[in-house]
């Protein structure tokens, strides 16, 4: 990804100079028409070659709305080179006229504004992007010291340790392991706390399994329980490393899969292996909290898809019923625009989750399969990810359903950007349930086709939403907090912070055009 960032933000400067000398030879009239036509053909090849750049740069992206964002800004500045192009040859054939000589100095500042974002853009979406890739490089130097100390005969590990606090280790790698299959295409913050927890619970899980080895008599037992912690480390670094190459694409997630499931097996015989120990005895992985979490993961599925269906329901209830009476665009237009597209991402939602819900029910019904039964083994960590990543679709889409009608009846707090950023956390919180349904179904079967063409329909209409909304954040006015449905308040405010900070973002951003603006018009008038 740097290699790929650093190659792009190199040629969009090359293409800055591009744009200059364009400007400059058209308005010198140094060289002639020779001198402009190769000025225009040297343009329209950096274009080429920045086109080519920002794909390379979006394919490593697994965010497909920041796909989409670089790719628009790509858009933008070939659409603008082309402008200058026209505003050039105009200007040369029409030296003296002040009309055309404006047109062109306009379509140049436009044509700069337009690389210049495209730079900020990308290398904004690609920091995010390696924000992940580089928890993942300090987790594995950090898996790997600690085993090389594991290896090292004079290490004694943690002296205090039990066969209890063997298995409480192997917990948080458990669950780690599994958070990373489930984020690292998708969900770049996720995807940092899991590596943490790798990190975290395979550490702790080397250097307690060192010390409670001691607690035996049985040399087997000891070199038992050593064996199997050496053999989750190495499968924790191979899940590990492939996850920083890790791609939103079957072949991928198949890969990602097999490794996580390779995890789980050397952890249940780290387990085994524990309760060999003294006061091991009756020590499982899974905490038993009586629930079948394979069965509350479809549980809390069609609980997410009764409370996208209410916020469906309300948002077409806010719809307004007034009867036009001129083609004349006003505000009923565009608070009906709003919450037609809102409405459009519930139900695209709502059929994402309607096909987790499937993919679950197959995946729990294979299990039942003795001839399957080895693949559909239970994974408790997956499980969780899968219940969370549940509950963060239910509980998102509510609150853009909040932002939606807040939007369009004024509300104080819900604006533009707190639309937007609404939209953005439903994009994320669904390609992080699409990607944990995927991880563990059959990468050839029909649910998991469902669920990619589901998770592309959830994109596609939150992008519809966010042009709408920039459309129609000039007309009207600043937009009271409708109350989500959901019981963990702790889960609201944390997000209603992360989408605060985000609408302060995207602020900044439009502040920052409307600084552009001013500029270019203060050209304009002079």
């Amino acid at each position: 990804m740097d290699t790929c960032q650093s190659s792009l933000s190199r040629d969009s400067k090359q293409l800055l100079a591009a744009l200059n000398n364009v400007h400059k030879v058209t308005t010198t009239g140094q060289g002639g028409q020779e001198a402009l036509g190769k000025a225009f053909k040297d343009l329209a090849a950096q274009v080429d070659v920045v086109g080519k750049d920002t794909k390379e740069v979006a394919s490593l992206m697994g965010d497909l709305l920041s796909q989409q964002d670089v790719m628009t800004a790509a858009k933008a500045v070939a659409i603008a080179g082309q402008g200058l192009i026209l505003a050039a040859k105009e200007a040369a054939i029409r030296p003296d006229d002040p009309a055309a000589q404006k047109r062109l100095k306009d379509s140049h500042a436009a044509s700069s504004a337009a690389v210049s974002e495209l730079i900020n853009v990308s290398e904004k979406a690609s920091a995010e992007a390696v924000k992940g890739i580089r928890e993942l490089e300090k987790a594995e130097r950090e898996i790997t010291a600690q085993h090389n100390n594991f290896k090292s005969p004079s290490w004694a590990g943690n002296k205090n340790a039990s066969a209890e606090s063997v298995v409480k280790a192997a917990r948080v790698l458990a669950a780690g392991s599994g958070n990373v299959v489930s984020t690292c295409t998708n969900d770049k913050e996720g995807l940092v706390k899991a590596a943490q927890a790798c990190s975290q619970g395979a550490c702790g899980l080397l250097a307690d399994s060192k010390g409670a080895g001691e607690l035996t008599d049985d040399p087997q037992v000891k070199a038992d329980l050593l064996r199997a912690v050496g053999n989750t480390t190495q499968a924790t670094l191979d899940l590990i490393g492939a996850a920083k190459t890790a791609r939103d694409t079957p072949e991928s997630q198949k890969n990602m899969s097999s490794l996580s499931e390779k995890v789980a097996d050397r952890i249940m015989e780290v387990v085994g292996a524990a309760r060999r120990l003294p006061g091991g005895a009756g020590l499982r992985l899974e905490e038993d909290t009586g629930d079948d979490l394979e069965a509350m993961a479809e549980r809390e599925l069609m609980k997410a898809a009764k409370m996208i269906e209410d916020a469906a329901k309300r948002l077409l209830a806010a719809r307004p019923k007034k009867v036009k009476t001129s083609d004349k665009l006003d505000e009923h237009d565009i608070t009906a625009a709003i919450l037609d597209a809102a409405r459009a991402i519930t139900v695209a939602t709502g059929a994402l989750v309607q096909a987790a819900t499937y993919a679950q029910r197959e995946r729990i019904a294979k299990s039942k399969d003795p001839a399957k039964k080895h693949f559909y083994r239970k994974d408790p960590a997956w499980a969780n990810g899968l219940i969370s990543a549940a509950q963060a679709v239910g509980g998102t889409t509510q609150d853009l359903v909040s932002a939606a009608n807040g939007f369009v009846k004024k509300e104080k707090e819900y604006d533009e950007e707190m639309l937007i950023a609404s939209a953005k956390q439903v994009a994320a919180a669904t390609a992080r349930l699409m990607a944990a349904s995927r991880a563990k179904s059959d990468p050839f079967s029909d649910s998991h086709k469902n669920l990619a063409e589901a998770s592309k329909a959830v994109a596609a209409a939150t992008q519809a939403l966010v042009d709408a909304a920039k459309m129609a954040g000039q007309a009207l006015a600043e937009p009271e907090v409708v109350e989500a449905f959901v019981d963990d308040i702790s889960a609201v405010q944390a997000r209603k912070q992360q989408l605060k900070a985000q609408a302060e973002m995207l602020r900044l951003e439009r502040e920052l055009e409307k600084a552009r603006s001013a500029y270019s018009n203060l050209h304009k008038e002079k």
